[in-house]
């Protein structure tokens, strides 16, 4: 029984891991967009120049 308690906890602490990470990779793509947009702003800025 001490087993399984455990395990479940462990498997908690795997699922808690999983969620942060998400969480680290959703604010990386949005910064990711965020430069990406950026770039395309002043590659249009430079496009423009004479």
């Amino acid at each position: 029984m001490d087993q399984a308690a455990n395990s479940l906890v462990d498997l908690r602490g795997d699922t808690e891991n999983v969620d942060d990470t998400a969480d680290a990779t959703f604010a990386t793509m949005a910064k990711v967009r965020t430069v990406y947009e950026n770039a395309a702003v002043e590659a249009g800025r430079i496009g423009k120049l004479p």
